[in-house]
């Protein structure tokens, strides 16, 4: 004899068939989150910054996170004073989002974006040049936090302003606002 339905605490019944057809539906939906997160793990790993990403604060995050890691990279020796800006400025601007700023930065400080990719998701998605600027301001103010630009740092806060479509004299102009 096999029951054709089980108890449930409220006293009704459901039928075994449906039980495992929501038992299969919910194995399912672990099965493709898992690997969609294992792609997009590896995708991440690779360098690139996925384009088909929406315009969202916390995907706008990860491309701050994206550059802020790249950045220091480009002066490693003040890796933790850098991290520590970054980490503080990053959860204070997009305090209504739930990434770990902290453990985004130093994955992809161990994994960096290529910055093409990123550059081409936030020409795409940031369309007005003062919101560009903001990203060059922030990058700055992480580059001067130990009081001076690196030439390396300085090389690539250009690359951005000309990947942004911004103009050098805006870049020089923010520069020169810290000497002040």
């Amino acid at each position: 004899f096999i029951p054709l339905s089980t108890t449930v605490e409220d006293g009704g019944r459901i039928p075994i068939a449906i039980s495992v057809i929501l038992i299969i539906l919910v194995l399912i939906g672990i099965t493709i989150y898992l690997t969609h997160d294992y792609y997009e793990t590896k995708r991440w790993k690779q360098g690139i910054f996925p384009l088909k990403l929406k315009y969202t604060p916390e995907n706008l995050l990860k491309a701050y996170i994206s550059l802020s890691a790249n950045l220091i990279r480009r002066d490693i020796a003040e890796n933790a004073v850098k991290s520590e800006f970054s980490i503080y400025y990053l959860k204070k601007e997009f305090s209504n989002c739930k990434e770990d700023v902290q453990k985004a930065l130093k994955f992809s400080i161990k994994y960096p974006i290529q910055l093409n990719t990123v550059c081409t998701w936030i020409n795409e998605n940031v369309k007005e040049d003062f919101n560009r600027l903001q990203i060059i301001y922030f990058l700055t103010s992480q580059s001067m936090v130990n009081g001076k630009i690196m030439p390396q740092e300085y090389r690539f806060l250009e690359y951005l302003t000309d990947q942004f479509k911004l103009d050098l004299k805006d870049l020089d102009s923010i520069i020169a606002s810290f000497y002040r």
